[in-house]
């Protein structure tokens, strides 16, 4: 029989793995008692909870312990799920639904109608809001029991204000997160989840006293938003953005990931133009949550991806196809920055020669005037040729040669 002494000391060893890989190997003495050692599967859920495992092999460790846990490690496993999710990729769709049905069910029989037991409440509802949106009658019902149960527990606040957030539930993720903070919690994330529910919701002044309150420099922007200086970062476009979606369709769609110029703690503007049609282009402005999702290494520097909380406002760009060829490279950046305003000459295509995109223009400049900007801009990039067909159409000057040579060039860029 394995001593408590050996327990701990497989923990320990656990827990100094360089990697979930490592972790695994050493944790194998804990997985072979855990089945008919209880100390052994509460230490393992433990770890389990700690995240030193991959996604899969921490549902494979939950899922072989749930047949037989009692009262007590049901809960403990209930808390520890989140460790089967990627809680920072928001754009995610649910995973393991097998695993978290079952959970969610043996959790309902040991609760019942009405939960007597909050931290059984609490494990319900991390497993139900974990488990997507089909459970969220469950977890909105075993949010309230906990906190009832436990009306002075900062946590089941700071939960349930996390479930409102990606629900789109923005003013009851405030009022939660705030009531959190009031009950003692000591967590900048509770602040950060009221400055990203409050630009969320429109609350700039709110956003902007959370935000400063946490050291950030912003003042109050002309459309009552708490705005400032950030470094440009990159945002996964979500066709449908996690606080937007339904319970028929819990998933992002289609996603893309574009440049974002960050202009807020929490909110940028889109700096890409889209391949395709996900509900957004360049020039909106869009909501990400705080934690990104990963790291690209752009330039020597690493860029964060933060996912796509919800879509705050759509600017409905003039967008036009073009095609064309430069002689020299990036001579459609330097015609780019001739437009007017904010309108570019966005290119899809990094070759040399020949150079594919779109046209963007707020809806504020007419197609006539932006032609002429256009013809203006390439008259001084000489090595620079495009055509611009639709645009042409627009503003009423049509030629079917632009046509023939944006049909010429735009089947050269693979």
């Amino acid at each position: 029989m394995t001593s408590n002494a050996d327990i701990e000391r497989y923990s320990a060893a656990v827990r100094a793995a360089t990697s979930c890989a490592e972790a695994l190997t050493l944790a194998a003495p804990l997985i072979a008692e855990a089945q008919h050692h209880s100390a052994a599967a509460v230490a393992l859920v433990d770890l389990v909870g700690e995240s030193l495992f991959d996604f899969e092999e921490s549902e494979k460790l939950l899922s072989d312990l749930l047949a037989q846990a009692d009262q007590e490690l049901l809960a403990q496993i209930g808390r520890a799920a989140a460790a089967v999710v990627n809680i920072d990729d928001l754009n995610a769709a649910p995973v393991a639904p097998r695993f978290f049905t079952d959970l969610v069910g043996r959790l309902q029989q040991f609760c019942g109608l009405e939960p007597s037991n909050a931290q059984l409440a609490a494990a319900l509802a991390s497993a139900a809001h974990r488990g997507g949106r089909s459970f969220d009658e469950v977890a909105e019902g075993a949010f309230a029991a906990a906190i009832s149960l436990e009306p002075d527990n900062p946590n089941h606040r700071y939960n349930r204000g996390l479930f409102y957030k990606t629900r789109g539930r923005f003013e009851e993720s405030v009022e939660d997160n705030r009531q959190a903070l009031a009950l003692g919690m000591q967590n900048d994330g509770a602040k950060w989840n009221i400055g990203i529910a409050a630009t969320a919701s429109a609350q700039g002044a709110l956003a902007l006293e959370t935000f400063r309150g946490l050291g950030l420099k912003l003042e109050l922007s002309p459309a009552g938003r708490a705005e400032g200086t950030f470094p440009t970062c990159m945002f996964r476009v979500a066709e449908r953005p996690v606080a937007e979606r339904g319970s028929q369709q819990d998933d992002p769609g289609g996603e893309e990931t574009v440049w974002l110029e960050r202009i807020g703690a929490a909110h940028g503007i889109v700096r890409s133009v889209l391949t395709r049609d996900l509900g957004v282009d360049y020039g909106d402005v869009v909501v990400f949550d705080g934690a990104p999702i990963e790291r690209h290494e752009v330039g020597g520097r690493e860029v964060p991806v933060f996912p796509h909380l919800m879509t705050l406002e759509r600017r409905h760009y003039q967008r036009y196809p073009f095609a064309g060829e430069q002689r020299e490279p990036q001579q459609d950046m330097v015609a780019s920055k001739l437009l007017p305003g904010d309108a570019v000459l966005y290119s899809h295509t990094e070759q040399h020669t020949n150079v594919v995109g779109a046209l963007m223009a707020p809806r504020d400049i007419p197609p006539a005037e932006l032609r002429k900007a256009l013809d203006s801009a390439l008259a001084r990039t000489p090595a620079l040729r495009v055509a611009c067909p639709e645009l042409s159409r627009a503003a009423g000057v049509f030629d079917e040669a632009e046509e023939r040579r944006f049909q010429e060039w735009a089947p050269l860029v693979d």
